[in-house]
């Protein structure tokens, strides 16, 4: 809205488009606010009120007519009132950005404590052997020799008793275990040839069943 000399006031395009039609003729009586043309403008129907009380002096444009940004709609002859300037809608405020929700965080790892290592196995023993008299061996009946290098502990039988096949007849100590060594066969004791507390080899003969 522009005003002109002798208190005219004009109201012009607000931005290139269209004139759709006037909606009062010339020579006819307005009030302030109210509609007097109609333009599209971006595809969409404005209409321009009067900025204030007073007569239509000219409407230059055409039903049709193509308009430029600023170029005069309507001409009137004001009578000094203006309508009250409406203010121009508050600004909206932007909708508030949705709360940020944080992820829920993965349950910690429970600390079980590790079950136990099991204790080292005991070394087994070793098997007691129980064998014939090797080859060369003068000795009569059947030998018990001694499984690997270790300790007389004791006889656990003596001399000239009887004995049966399994029977424990002497007692070793090897690799700090002590083993009890069986006659291999049903029989008689003939002889215990090592004493208690004797460090005896592997293979040496500690009793003869016959």
């Amino acid at each position: 809205v522009s005003v002109g000399p002798g208190g005219s006031s004009s109201i012009v395009s607000p931005m290139p488009g269209t004139v759709i039609r006037y909606l009062v003729e010339e020579g006819a009586d307005v009030k302030a606010g109210e509609a007097v043309v109609l333009i599209e403008t971006m595809k969409m129907e404005n209409s321009l009120p009067s900025p204030v009380d007073g007569k239509i002096a000219s409407l230059p444009c055409q039903p049709g007519q193509a308009v430029g940004k600023g170029e005069v709609l309507v001409v009137i002859e004001g009578s000094g009132e203006t309508a009250a300037a409406t203010p121009p809608p508050a600004a909206s405020a932007p909708p508030a950005a949705p709360a940020q929700t944080r992820a829920p965080l993965p349950p910690a790892p429970s600390r079980t404590s590790a079950p136990p290592s099991p204790p080292p196995a005991r070394p087994a023993a070793a098997p007691v052997a129980i064998q014939a008299p090797a080859d060369g061996d003068s000795g009569e009946g059947t030998a018990i020799v001694a499984p690997m290098p270790g300790t007389v502990v004791r006889n656990l039988v003596e001399e000239g008793v009887e004995v049966k096949a399994g029977e424990a007849v002497i007692l070793i100590e090897t690799m700090k275990m002590e083993n009890s060594l069986p006659a291999p066969v049903d029989g008689k004791v003939l002889s215990l040839p090592c004493s208690p507390g004797q460090v005896v080899g592997k293979g040496d003969v500690l009793a003869r069943i016959g």
